[in-house]
Protein backbone atom coordinates (compact mmCIF):
# COMPACT_ATOMS: atom_id res chain seq x y z
CA UNK A 1 0.00 0.00 0.00
CA UNK A 2 1.12 3.34 -0.98
CA UNK A 3 1.24 6.32 2.03
CA UNK A 4 -2.50 7.19 0.73
CA UNK A 5 -4.93 5.19 2.21
CA UNK A 6 -7.95 4.00 -0.18
CA UNK A 7 -9.85 6.72 1.11
CA UNK A 8 -7.87 9.40 0.80
CA UNK A 9 -6.24 7.84 -2.86
CA UNK A 10 -9.77 7.19 -3.92
CA UNK A 11 -11.28 11.16 -2.64
CA UNK A 12 -7.97 12.40 -4.42
CA UNK A 13 -9.10 11.01 -7.74
CA UNK A 14 -12.61 12.02 -7.58
CA UNK A 15 -11.65 15.33 -6.92
CA UNK A 16 -9.40 15.24 -9.96
CA UNK A 17 -11.99 14.24 -12.06
CA UNK A 18 -14.74 16.74 -11.47
CA UNK A 19 -11.81 19.48 -11.91
CA UNK A 20 -11.53 18.40 -15.38
CA UNK A 21 -15.29 18.71 -15.46
CA UNK A 22 -15.00 22.70 -14.96
CA UNK A 23 -12.25 23.34 -17.75
CA UNK A 24 -14.88 24.12 -20.25
CA UNK A 25 -17.98 26.33 -19.89
CA UNK A 26 -20.00 26.44 -23.59
CA UNK A 27 -21.26 29.35 -24.42
CA UNK A 28 -23.05 28.32 -27.85
CA UNK A 29 -23.57 25.81 -30.38
CA UNK A 30 -22.02 25.91 -33.46
CA UNK A 31 -24.38 25.56 -36.82
CA UNK A 32 -22.49 23.45 -39.33
CA UNK A 33 -23.18 23.07 -43.07
CA UNK A 34 -21.61 20.23 -45.19
CA UNK A 35 -20.19 19.47 -48.46
CA UNK A 36 -19.08 15.71 -49.57
CA UNK A 37 -16.21 14.67 -52.08
CA UNK A 38 -13.62 12.68 -53.04
CA UNK A 39 -11.30 14.80 -54.49
CA UNK A 40 -8.74 16.64 -52.27
CA UNK A 41 -9.58 20.39 -52.36
CA UNK A 42 -7.91 23.82 -51.21
CA UNK A 43 -10.17 26.16 -48.86
CA UNK A 44 -10.24 28.72 -51.96
CA UNK A 45 -11.69 26.02 -53.79
CA UNK A 46 -14.74 25.94 -51.87
CA UNK A 47 -16.44 29.01 -53.05
CA UNK A 48 -18.42 27.55 -56.05
CA UNK A 49 -19.79 24.20 -54.57
CA UNK A 50 -22.86 24.03 -52.64
CA UNK A 51 -23.25 23.33 -48.81
CA UNK A 52 -26.34 21.47 -46.87
CA UNK A 53 -27.25 22.22 -43.32
CA UNK A 54 -25.82 19.52 -40.96
CA UNK A 55 -27.11 19.43 -37.06
CA UNK A 56 -26.08 16.84 -34.62
CA UNK A 57 -26.47 13.47 -35.83
CA UNK A 58 -26.04 14.51 -39.67
CA UNK A 59 -24.29 10.81 -40.68
CA UNK A 60 -22.30 10.56 -43.89
CA UNK A 61 -19.22 8.91 -45.16
CA UNK A 62 -18.12 6.23 -47.62
CA UNK A 63 -14.51 4.62 -47.80
CA UNK A 64 -11.93 7.35 -48.78
CA UNK A 65 -14.52 9.93 -48.42
CA UNK A 66 -13.84 13.37 -47.40
CA UNK A 67 -16.51 15.80 -46.04
CA UNK A 68 -16.01 19.21 -45.33
CA UNK A 69 -17.87 21.08 -42.38
CA UNK A 70 -18.60 25.28 -42.01
CA UNK A 71 -19.64 27.33 -39.46
CA UNK A 72 -19.19 30.75 -37.68
CA UNK A 73 -19.07 32.03 -34.43
CA UNK A 74 -19.97 35.30 -32.70
CA UNK A 75 -18.47 35.90 -29.30
CA UNK A 76 -21.16 37.17 -26.83
CA UNK A 77 -20.39 39.29 -23.87
CA UNK A 78 -19.65 36.85 -22.09
CA UNK A 79 -16.61 35.97 -23.57
CA UNK A 80 -15.10 39.66 -23.13
CA UNK A 81 -11.60 38.87 -21.88
CA UNK A 82 -11.78 34.99 -21.26
CA UNK A 83 -9.57 32.37 -22.99
CA UNK A 84 -12.14 30.97 -25.70
CA UNK A 85 -11.62 27.26 -27.00
CA UNK A 86 -13.83 24.98 -29.31
CA UNK A 87 -15.55 21.49 -29.16
CA UNK A 88 -16.11 19.83 -31.86
CA UNK A 89 -17.70 16.60 -32.54
CA UNK A 90 -16.46 15.55 -35.96
CA UNK A 91 -16.57 11.97 -35.59
CA UNK A 92 -12.89 11.33 -37.41
CA UNK A 93 -10.10 12.17 -37.98
CA UNK A 94 -10.00 16.44 -39.05
CA UNK A 95 -8.02 19.56 -40.75
CA UNK A 96 -8.98 22.40 -38.66
CA UNK A 97 -8.96 26.08 -40.34
CA UNK A 98 -10.08 28.94 -38.46
CA UNK A 99 -10.41 32.51 -40.44
CA UNK A 100 -9.02 31.00 -43.56
CA UNK A 101 -6.00 29.75 -41.56
CA UNK A 102 -4.30 26.22 -41.00
CA UNK A 103 -5.20 25.82 -37.38
CA UNK A 104 -4.49 22.28 -36.38
CA UNK A 105 -5.93 18.72 -35.71
CA UNK A 106 -9.01 16.87 -34.25
CA UNK A 107 -8.75 13.19 -34.02
CA UNK A 108 -11.73 10.66 -32.79
CA UNK A 109 -9.73 7.60 -31.82
CA UNK A 110 -7.33 6.85 -28.89
CA UNK A 111 -5.69 10.02 -28.97
CA UNK A 112 -8.72 12.34 -28.32
CA UNK A 113 -9.69 9.98 -25.39
CA UNK A 114 -6.05 10.58 -24.04
CA UNK A 115 -6.63 14.18 -23.73
CA UNK A 116 -8.55 16.55 -23.04
CA UNK A 117 -8.58 18.12 -26.25
CA UNK A 118 -9.85 21.05 -25.66
CA UNK A 119 -6.96 23.11 -24.44
CA UNK A 120 -4.86 23.20 -27.37
CA UNK A 121 -8.10 24.19 -29.86
CA UNK A 122 -8.03 28.27 -27.90
CA UNK A 123 -9.25 30.63 -30.39
CA UNK A 124 -8.75 33.85 -28.72
CA UNK A 125 -6.91 34.73 -25.55
CA UNK A 126 -8.23 37.96 -24.01
CA UNK A 127 -11.06 37.56 -26.17
CA UNK A 128 -13.19 40.55 -27.24
CA UNK A 129 -16.89 40.19 -27.35
CA UNK A 130 -18.51 40.77 -30.58
CA UNK A 131 -15.67 39.37 -32.52
CA UNK A 132 -16.48 36.86 -35.43
CA UNK A 133 -14.91 33.78 -36.12
CA UNK A 134 -15.53 31.01 -39.29
CA UNK A 135 -14.49 27.95 -39.06
CA UNK A 136 -14.22 25.20 -41.60
CA UNK A 137 -13.18 21.30 -40.93
CA UNK A 138 -11.90 18.87 -43.26
CA UNK A 139 -12.86 15.65 -41.63
CA UNK A 140 -12.16 11.85 -43.17
CA UNK A 141 -14.87 9.39 -43.45
CA UNK A 142 -11.83 6.39 -43.12
CA UNK A 143 -11.21 2.81 -44.47
CA UNK A 144 -10.67 -0.50 -43.38
CA UNK A 145 -7.82 -2.18 -42.51
CA UNK A 146 -7.46 -6.07 -40.98
CA UNK A 147 -8.28 -5.75 -37.60
CA UNK A 148 -5.09 -6.68 -35.23
CA UNK A 149 -6.36 -9.33 -33.38
CA UNK A 150 -8.09 -11.51 -36.28
CA UNK A 151 -5.96 -11.00 -39.19
CA UNK A 152 -2.63 -9.07 -39.27
CA UNK A 153 -0.66 -11.63 -36.53
CA UNK A 154 -1.24 -15.13 -38.11
CA UNK A 155 -3.68 -17.35 -40.38
CA UNK A 156 -6.82 -15.81 -41.02
CA UNK A 157 -9.83 -18.08 -40.76
CA UNK A 158 -12.32 -17.62 -44.22
CA UNK A 159 -14.74 -15.24 -43.52
CA UNK A 160 -13.19 -14.07 -40.31
CA UNK A 161 -12.31 -10.49 -41.44
CA UNK A 162 -15.51 -8.29 -41.16
CA UNK A 163 -16.11 -4.80 -42.77
CA UNK A 164 -16.20 -2.54 -39.67
CA UNK A 165 -18.19 0.56 -40.70
CA UNK A 166 -21.24 0.58 -42.95
CA UNK A 167 -20.52 1.91 -46.12
CA UNK A 168 -22.62 5.27 -46.75
CA UNK A 169 -22.62 6.66 -42.91
CA UNK A 170 -19.59 5.79 -41.28
CA UNK A 171 -19.52 9.44 -39.72
CA UNK A 172 -21.75 11.18 -37.15
CA UNK A 173 -21.42 14.78 -36.56
CA UNK A 174 -21.67 15.43 -33.14
CA UNK A 175 -22.41 18.92 -31.56
CA UNK A 176 -20.23 21.41 -31.80
CA UNK A 177 -20.00 24.77 -29.37
CA UNK A 178 -17.28 26.99 -28.44
CA UNK A 179 -17.08 28.65 -24.51
CA UNK A 180 -14.32 29.69 -21.76
CA UNK A 181 -11.73 27.50 -21.25
CA UNK A 182 -10.88 28.01 -17.70
CA UNK A 183 -7.04 28.80 -17.21
CA UNK A 184 -7.15 28.25 -13.43
CA UNK A 185 -8.46 25.06 -13.31
CA UNK A 186 -6.48 23.26 -15.92
CA UNK A 187 -3.30 24.94 -14.25
CA UNK A 188 -4.25 23.69 -10.57
CA UNK A 189 -5.06 20.49 -12.33
CA UNK A 190 -1.92 20.46 -14.11
CA UNK A 191 -0.38 20.91 -10.34
CA UNK A 192 -2.11 18.09 -8.85
CA UNK A 193 -1.28 15.94 -11.56
CA UNK A 194 2.04 16.49 -11.43
CA UNK A 195 2.02 15.60 -7.93
CA UNK A 196 -0.25 12.55 -8.30
CA UNK A 197 2.09 11.22 -11.10
CA UNK A 198 5.29 11.85 -8.66
CA UNK A 199 3.44 10.06 -5.83
CA UNK A 200 3.50 7.22 -7.28
CA UNK A 201 7.06 7.09 -8.83
CA UNK A 202 9.21 8.39 -5.39
CA UNK A 203 9.69 5.74 -2.20
CA UNK A 204 6.61 6.24 -0.50
CA UNK A 205 8.15 5.60 3.15
CA UNK A 206 10.26 9.04 1.99
CA UNK A 207 9.67 12.64 4.29
CA UNK A 208 9.11 13.80 0.37
CA UNK A 209 6.34 10.81 0.00
CA UNK A 210 4.69 12.41 3.18
CA UNK A 211 4.69 16.20 2.11
CA UNK A 212 3.44 15.31 -1.40
CA UNK A 213 0.07 13.31 0.48
CA UNK A 214 -0.48 16.24 2.96
CA UNK A 215 -0.64 18.66 0.47
CA UNK A 216 -3.07 16.24 -1.51
CA UNK A 217 -4.74 15.80 0.60
CA UNK A 218 -5.39 19.72 1.52
CA UNK A 219 -6.02 19.92 -2.41
CA UNK A 220 -8.87 17.89 -1.54
CA UNK A 221 -10.32 20.09 1.32
CA UNK A 222 -9.66 23.21 0.11
CA UNK A 223 -12.00 22.80 -3.08
CA UNK A 224 -15.09 22.84 -2.84
CA UNK A 225 -17.07 22.36 -6.13
CA UNK A 226 -20.90 22.83 -5.14
CA UNK A 227 -20.60 26.39 -5.50
CA UNK A 228 -20.93 29.35 -8.07
CA UNK A 229 -18.10 29.79 -10.34
CA UNK A 230 -16.36 32.85 -8.80
CA UNK A 231 -16.26 30.85 -5.30
CA UNK A 232 -15.01 28.00 -7.14
CA UNK A 233 -12.17 29.97 -8.90
CA UNK A 234 -11.22 31.32 -5.81
CA UNK A 235 -10.80 28.02 -4.28
CA UNK A 236 -8.60 27.04 -7.47
CA UNK A 237 -6.12 30.03 -6.24
CA UNK A 238 -6.06 29.63 -2.83
CA UNK A 239 -5.44 25.65 -3.74
CA UNK A 240 -2.43 26.31 -6.26
CA UNK A 241 -1.09 28.48 -3.52
CA UNK A 242 -1.37 25.50 -1.08
CA UNK A 243 0.36 23.39 -3.57
CA UNK A 244 3.56 25.63 -4.02
CA UNK A 245 5.72 25.01 -1.71
CA UNK A 246 6.03 21.29 -2.67
CA UNK A 247 6.00 22.21 -5.87
CA UNK A 248 9.10 24.56 -5.25
CA UNK A 249 11.29 21.52 -3.70
CA UNK A 250 14.17 20.98 -5.83
CA UNK A 251 16.83 17.71 -5.99
CA UNK A 252 20.19 17.24 -4.98
CA UNK A 253 23.32 17.17 -6.97
CA UNK A 254 23.05 13.59 -8.74
CA UNK A 255 19.27 13.58 -10.31
CA UNK A 256 19.40 12.72 -14.16
CA UNK A 257 18.77 15.70 -16.81
CA UNK A 258 15.98 14.71 -19.57
CA UNK A 259 16.55 16.50 -22.71
CA UNK A 260 12.94 16.86 -23.50
CA UNK A 261 11.37 17.99 -27.18
CA UNK A 262 8.53 17.54 -29.21
CA UNK A 263 8.24 15.83 -32.01
CA UNK A 264 5.35 13.83 -34.20
CA UNK A 265 6.79 10.74 -35.91
CA UNK A 266 4.44 10.58 -39.20
CA UNK A 267 4.82 7.57 -41.40
CA UNK A 268 4.65 8.44 -45.16
CA UNK A 269 2.20 5.69 -46.07
CA UNK A 270 1.05 3.30 -43.35
CA UNK A 271 -2.70 2.88 -42.26
CA UNK A 272 -3.92 5.87 -45.18
CA UNK A 273 -3.40 6.95 -48.67
CA UNK A 274 -0.40 9.02 -49.37
CA UNK A 275 -3.41 12.08 -49.67
CA UNK A 276 -4.06 11.79 -46.34
CA UNK A 277 -0.50 12.05 -45.38
CA UNK A 278 -0.71 15.21 -47.15
CA UNK A 279 -3.50 16.50 -44.18
CA UNK A 280 -1.73 14.68 -41.70
CA UNK A 281 1.43 17.20 -42.43
CA UNK A 282 -1.10 20.56 -42.15
CA UNK A 283 -2.90 19.13 -38.94
CA UNK A 284 -0.34 18.41 -36.97
CA UNK A 285 2.17 21.78 -38.67
CA UNK A 286 -0.08 24.00 -37.68
CA UNK A 287 -0.98 22.78 -34.23
CA UNK A 288 2.69 22.82 -33.43
CA UNK A 289 3.29 26.34 -34.45
CA UNK A 290 0.78 27.24 -32.30
CA UNK A 291 2.19 25.37 -29.36
CA UNK A 292 5.40 27.52 -30.11
CA UNK A 293 3.63 30.81 -29.83
CA UNK A 294 2.36 29.97 -26.82
CA UNK A 295 5.30 28.78 -24.87
CA UNK A 296 8.96 30.36 -25.84
CA UNK A 297 10.76 27.70 -24.15
CA UNK A 298 9.15 24.60 -25.92
CA UNK A 299 11.23 22.60 -28.93
CA UNK A 300 9.97 21.00 -31.63
CA UNK A 301 11.69 18.70 -34.42
CA UNK A 302 10.51 17.76 -37.73
CA UNK A 303 12.26 14.82 -39.92
CA UNK A 304 11.68 14.17 -43.64
CA UNK A 305 11.69 16.89 -46.28
CA UNK A 306 9.28 14.79 -48.24
CA UNK A 307 6.33 15.48 -45.49
CA UNK A 308 7.81 19.51 -45.24
CA UNK A 309 7.09 19.49 -49.74
CA UNK A 310 3.39 17.72 -49.24
CA UNK A 311 3.20 21.13 -46.82
CA UNK A 312 4.94 23.28 -49.34
CA UNK A 313 2.65 22.31 -52.45
CA UNK A 314 -0.59 22.22 -50.63
CA UNK A 315 -0.33 24.52 -47.62
CA UNK A 316 1.95 27.17 -49.08
CA UNK A 317 0.70 29.78 -46.64
CA UNK A 318 1.21 27.39 -43.45
CA UNK A 319 4.48 26.32 -45.19
CA UNK A 320 6.12 30.04 -45.07
CA UNK A 321 5.31 30.34 -41.14
CA UNK A 322 7.36 26.85 -40.52
CA UNK A 323 10.31 28.80 -42.23
CA UNK A 324 9.78 31.92 -39.98
CA UNK A 325 9.52 29.93 -36.84
CA UNK A 326 13.21 27.80 -38.12
CA UNK A 327 14.84 30.74 -38.64
CA UNK A 328 13.87 32.39 -35.30
CA UNK A 329 15.09 28.90 -34.23
CA UNK A 330 12.12 27.72 -32.87
CA UNK A 331 11.28 25.03 -34.98
CA UNK A 332 14.10 22.43 -35.23
CA UNK A 333 14.18 21.19 -38.78
CA UNK A 334 16.52 18.06 -38.78
CA UNK A 335 16.50 14.73 -39.12
CA UNK A 336 19.04 14.00 -42.11
CA UNK A 337 17.26 11.48 -45.02
CA UNK A 338 14.68 12.61 -47.75
CA UNK A 339 12.23 10.54 -45.62
CA UNK A 340 13.14 8.28 -42.49
CA UNK A 341 14.08 4.57 -44.30
CA UNK A 342 14.51 1.47 -43.89
CA UNK A 343 18.04 0.72 -44.33
CA UNK A 344 18.51 -2.89 -44.84
CA UNK A 345 16.08 -3.43 -48.45
CA UNK A 346 17.75 -0.34 -49.87
CA UNK A 347 21.12 -0.65 -50.99
CA UNK A 348 23.96 2.06 -50.22
CA UNK A 349 23.56 4.03 -53.14
CA UNK A 350 19.29 4.74 -52.01
CA UNK A 351 20.84 5.68 -48.67
CA UNK A 352 23.28 8.57 -49.63
CA UNK A 353 20.97 9.68 -52.07
CA UNK A 354 18.41 10.02 -49.30
CA UNK A 355 21.16 11.58 -47.60
CA UNK A 356 21.98 13.92 -50.64
CA UNK A 357 18.70 15.05 -51.24
CA UNK A 358 17.11 15.50 -47.75
CA UNK A 359 20.52 17.71 -46.49
CA UNK A 360 19.91 19.48 -49.53
CA UNK A 361 16.29 20.30 -48.98
CA UNK A 362 16.95 21.51 -45.41
CA UNK A 363 19.94 24.20 -46.45
CA UNK A 364 17.98 25.35 -49.69
CA UNK A 365 14.51 25.64 -47.95
CA UNK A 366 15.66 26.43 -44.33
CA UNK A 367 19.39 27.33 -44.17
CA UNK A 368 19.91 24.64 -42.17
CA UNK A 369 22.75 22.58 -42.02
CA UNK A 370 21.33 18.80 -41.02
CA UNK A 371 23.43 16.93 -38.89
CA UNK A 372 21.19 14.53 -37.04
CA UNK A 373 20.00 11.27 -38.51
CA UNK A 374 16.55 11.48 -36.93
CA UNK A 375 15.47 7.83 -37.74
CA UNK A 376 13.15 6.68 -34.89
CA UNK A 377 11.01 3.97 -36.70
CA UNK A 378 12.93 1.50 -39.00
CA UNK A 379 13.00 -2.11 -38.92
CA UNK A 380 16.90 -2.41 -38.84
CA UNK A 381 20.07 -1.11 -39.29
CA UNK A 382 22.77 -2.16 -41.59
CA UNK A 383 26.22 -1.70 -40.99
CA UNK A 384 27.32 0.34 -43.64
CA UNK A 385 25.36 3.04 -42.32
CA UNK A 386 28.15 4.75 -40.14
CA UNK A 387 30.27 4.95 -43.45
CA UNK A 388 27.86 6.22 -45.16
CA UNK A 389 26.91 8.92 -42.65
CA UNK A 390 30.23 10.06 -42.10
CA UNK A 391 31.07 10.32 -45.77
CA UNK A 392 27.68 12.87 -45.73
CA UNK A 393 28.86 14.78 -42.81
CA UNK A 394 26.36 13.37 -40.59
CA UNK A 395 28.09 12.40 -37.30
CA UNK A 396 25.19 12.34 -35.37
CA UNK A 397 22.36 9.18 -35.26
CA UNK A 398 18.99 9.23 -32.65
CA UNK A 399 16.83 5.61 -33.39
CA UNK A 400 14.81 3.84 -30.87
CA UNK A 401 13.23 1.07 -32.37
CA UNK A 402 16.31 -1.27 -31.40
CA UNK A 403 14.72 -1.53 -27.90
CA UNK A 404 11.11 -3.03 -28.79
CA UNK A 405 11.64 -6.57 -28.08
CA UNK A 406 8.62 -8.02 -28.01
CA UNK A 407 9.57 -11.26 -30.10
CA UNK A 408 12.59 -12.32 -27.45
CA UNK A 409 16.08 -11.57 -27.57
CA UNK A 410 18.29 -9.64 -25.22
CA UNK A 411 17.83 -6.07 -25.04
CA UNK A 412 20.27 -3.75 -26.50
CA UNK A 413 23.24 -2.46 -24.04
CA UNK A 414 23.77 0.98 -24.48
CA UNK A 415 21.82 4.03 -25.31
CA UNK A 416 24.96 6.49 -25.83
CA UNK A 417 27.66 4.81 -27.75
CA UNK A 418 29.73 5.01 -30.59
CA UNK A 419 28.36 3.21 -33.33
CA UNK A 420 31.39 1.30 -35.47
CA UNK A 421 29.92 0.37 -38.98
CA UNK A 422 31.77 -2.84 -40.89
CA UNK A 423 34.68 0.05 -42.35
CA UNK A 424 35.49 0.71 -39.00
CA UNK A 425 33.69 4.65 -39.32
CA UNK A 426 32.00 5.77 -35.99
CA UNK A 427 29.47 7.89 -35.58
CA UNK A 428 27.99 8.98 -32.29
CA UNK A 429 24.39 7.47 -31.67
CA UNK A 430 21.67 7.52 -29.12
CA UNK A 431 19.18 5.05 -28.48
CA UNK A 432 15.92 6.51 -26.49
CA UNK A 433 13.37 4.02 -25.36
CA UNK A 434 10.55 5.74 -27.48
CA UNK A 435 9.49 8.36 -30.03
CA UNK A 436 5.84 9.22 -27.69
CA UNK A 437 7.11 9.37 -24.22
CA UNK A 438 4.26 11.24 -22.19
CA UNK A 439 5.95 13.90 -19.85
CA UNK A 440 4.16 13.21 -16.72
CA UNK A 441 6.60 12.36 -13.42
CA UNK A 442 5.45 8.63 -13.54
CA UNK A 443 6.46 8.15 -16.59
CA UNK A 444 9.49 10.42 -16.64
CA UNK A 445 10.73 8.15 -13.09
CA UNK A 446 9.97 4.86 -15.25
CA UNK A 447 12.27 5.85 -18.64
CA UNK A 448 15.18 7.11 -16.57
CA UNK A 449 14.48 3.65 -13.95
CA UNK A 450 14.03 1.41 -16.86
CA UNK A 451 16.93 2.35 -18.74
CA UNK A 452 19.48 -0.52 -19.89
CA UNK A 453 22.48 1.44 -19.27
CA UNK A 454 22.86 1.62 -15.37
CA UNK A 455 26.64 3.50 -15.75
CA UNK A 456 28.45 6.08 -17.88
CA UNK A 457 25.17 8.02 -18.26
CA UNK A 458 23.75 11.32 -16.35
CA UNK A 459 21.44 12.58 -19.15
CA UNK A 460 18.79 11.65 -21.34
CA UNK A 461 17.31 12.38 -24.89
CA UNK A 462 13.50 12.20 -24.43
CA UNK A 463 11.39 12.71 -27.67
CA UNK A 464 7.49 13.23 -26.62
CA UNK A 465 4.23 13.85 -28.35
CA UNK A 466 1.39 12.09 -30.32
CA UNK A 467 2.62 10.99 -34.05
CA UNK A 468 0.84 9.19 -36.79
CA UNK A 469 -1.65 12.48 -37.32
CA UNK A 470 -2.07 12.78 -33.75
CA UNK A 471 -1.10 16.24 -33.47
CA UNK A 472 2.18 16.14 -31.98
CA UNK A 473 2.87 17.58 -28.45
CA UNK A 474 0.27 18.84 -26.62
CA UNK A 475 0.36 21.61 -23.89
CA UNK A 476 -0.23 18.92 -21.03
CA UNK A 477 3.22 18.01 -22.32
CA UNK A 478 4.58 20.59 -22.41
CA UNK A 479 3.21 22.19 -18.71
CA UNK A 480 4.55 18.85 -17.21
CA UNK A 481 8.21 19.48 -18.51
CA UNK A 482 8.06 22.74 -17.01
CA UNK A 483 7.05 21.91 -13.91
CA UNK A 484 10.23 18.92 -13.65
CA UNK A 485 12.73 21.46 -14.71
CA UNK A 486 14.23 20.50 -11.02
CA UNK A 487 10.97 19.01 -8.77
CA UNK A 488 12.55 17.09 -6.07
CA UNK A 489 11.92 13.09 -6.57
CA UNK A 490 11.72 13.99 -10.59
CA UNK A 491 14.43 13.65 -13.05
CA UNK A 492 15.28 17.41 -13.97
CA UNK A 493 14.06 18.33 -17.49
CA UNK A 494 15.14 20.93 -20.24
CA UNK A 495 14.45 21.86 -23.64
CA UNK A 496 16.64 21.57 -26.00
CA UNK A 497 17.83 20.54 -29.96
CA UNK A 498 19.08 16.80 -30.23
CA UNK A 499 22.80 18.33 -31.68
CA UNK A 500 22.56 20.40 -28.61
CA UNK A 501 22.58 17.43 -26.69
CA UNK A 502 25.28 15.04 -28.56
CA UNK A 503 27.49 18.84 -27.90
CA UNK A 504 26.59 18.89 -24.38
CA UNK A 505 27.17 14.97 -23.92
CA UNK A 506 30.74 15.39 -25.65
CA UNK A 507 31.92 18.08 -23.63
CA UNK A 508 31.12 15.87 -21.30
CA UNK A 509 33.12 13.34 -22.39
CA UNK A 510 31.63 11.32 -25.01
CA UNK A 511 30.66 8.20 -25.09
CA UNK A 512 32.33 5.14 -23.04
CA UNK A 513 31.05 2.65 -25.18
CA UNK A 514 31.54 1.32 -28.87
CA UNK A 515 29.19 -1.33 -30.34
CA UNK A 516 30.61 -2.78 -33.71
CA UNK A 517 28.56 -3.95 -36.47
CA UNK A 518 24.73 -4.18 -37.49
CA UNK A 519 22.30 -2.54 -35.37
CA UNK A 520 19.59 -6.20 -35.11
CA UNK A 521 16.37 -5.10 -34.77
CA UNK A 522 15.02 -8.44 -33.28
CA UNK A 523 11.08 -7.69 -33.09
CA UNK A 524 9.98 -7.19 -36.52
CA UNK A 525 11.52 -11.05 -37.88
CA UNK A 526 10.33 -11.91 -41.23
CA UNK A 527 9.59 -9.00 -42.43
CA UNK A 528 12.14 -9.03 -44.86
CA UNK A 529 10.87 -12.44 -46.26
CA UNK A 530 8.26 -11.65 -49.34
CA UNK A 531 10.78 -8.62 -50.38
CA UNK A 532 14.01 -10.88 -51.44
CA UNK A 533 13.03 -9.89 -55.37
CA UNK A 534 13.22 -6.69 -54.01
CA UNK A 535 16.49 -6.38 -52.29
CA UNK A 536 18.39 -8.67 -55.28
CA UNK A 537 17.39 -5.63 -57.63
CA UNK A 538 18.96 -3.41 -55.57
CA UNK A 539 21.60 -4.93 -55.07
Amino acid sequence: MGILSPEWDGRIGHWIRTLKWDFYEPLGRIEMEAFRTDEHLRLEELGGVKFIPAPPGFTWGNTWEYCWFRGDILLPEEAEGERIVLDLKPGGESTLFVNGQEFGTYRADWVAEAHHYLVDNTIAINAQAGKRYHIDMETYAGHDFPNWDSCATGPVLPGSYQEGKNEGCRRVLGECTFGIWHEEAYQLYMDVMTLWHLLRQIDQDSLRAAKIAAALKQFAKDVDFEQERKARNEDYRRAREGLKEVLKAVNGTTMPLLWALGNAHLDMAWLWSVAETKRKTARTFAAQLRLLEEYPDYCYIQSQPAAYEMCRLHYPELFEKIKKAVKEGRWIADGAMWVEPDTNMAGGEALIRQLIHGKRYFREMFGVDSRVLWLPDSFGYTAALPQILKGCDVPYMVTQKIFWSYNGGERFPYHYFYWEGMDGTKVTSFLPTGYTYQTNPEETGRVWRDRVQKEDLEAFLFPFGYGDGGGGPTRDHVEYVLRQRNLEGSPRMKMGTPEEFFRQMEQEGGPNHTYVGELYFCAHRGTYTSQAGIKRNNR
